[in-house]
């Protein structure tokens, strides 16, 4: 007697957001493409598109947030990691900061975020073994909470623009810039990758 099929059990709600959203930050941070290409250019993911209007606007601003705070967040998660981001799952760092900055940034329940951050990490080849350490340091980091939102801000300036703006300006102004800047991030616009051999993750052009 022939088994009776099963219904595939539906995605968790806002999974899918997150999980393109991480595809995202790896075609910046890995593969150095620009976020707006990503977004609506040539190299646009092409699960965007079969996102409602609402997941695809939490997708884009999962994705910029990371970006506009990743010297701050991979300082903080960073802390919480005796060894490191692990070498051989660039997917879990990905992961801990997309889980870090909802927690941090977004109107995101603490619980939603790392639940959602460890099924991604499961859902992963190589973050599968670190499912267990996504959510140690997302229960760290939702209990820091508001104490980490003033921390330095200009660690989210990028180290190569921060040191042409030192030579220019010296090594004050330069923070000062920095730090002004990270406290408007809401004028950046475009999130670019780094000039060849700059060593930096990405700049961004401020727009006012």
């Amino acid at each position: 007697m022939a088994r009776p099929r099963t219904s595939p059990q539906p995605e968790v709600p806002g999974l899918a957001a997150r999980r393109i959203a991480a595809d995202i930050l790896d075609g910046v941070l890995r593969r150095r493409i620009a976020l707006d290409e990503l977004l609506s250019g040539k190299n646009a993911h092409t699960g965007l598109s079969t996102l409602p209007d609402r997941d695809r606007a939490l997708t884009r601003r999962l994705a910029a947030t990371v970006l506009r705070r990743l010297g701050t967040l991979r300082h903080l998660v960073g802390g919480f990691l005796e060894k490191g981001f692990p070498a051989d799952a660039p997917r879990a760092e990905t992961i801990l900061l997309l889980g870090a900055a909802q927690i941090l940034w977004l109107e995101v329940p603490d619980h939603a975020a790392v639940d959602l951050s460890v099924r991604l990490a499961q859902a992963d080849r190589r973050a599968a073994r670190y499912a267990g350490l996504v959510n140690a340091v997302l229960r760290r980091v939702a209990q820091m909470g508001a104490t980490v939102q003033a921390g330095d801000v200009s660690r989210d300036t990028p180290d190569w623009l921060l040191k042409r703006w030192s030579k220019t300006y010296g090594r004050d102004t330069a923070r000062a810039i920095a730090t002004a800047i990270g406290s408007h991030r809401e004028h950046i616009r475009r999130i670019m990758p780094a000039p060849p051999g700059a060593g930096g993750w990405s700049g961004a052009k401020t727009l006012r």
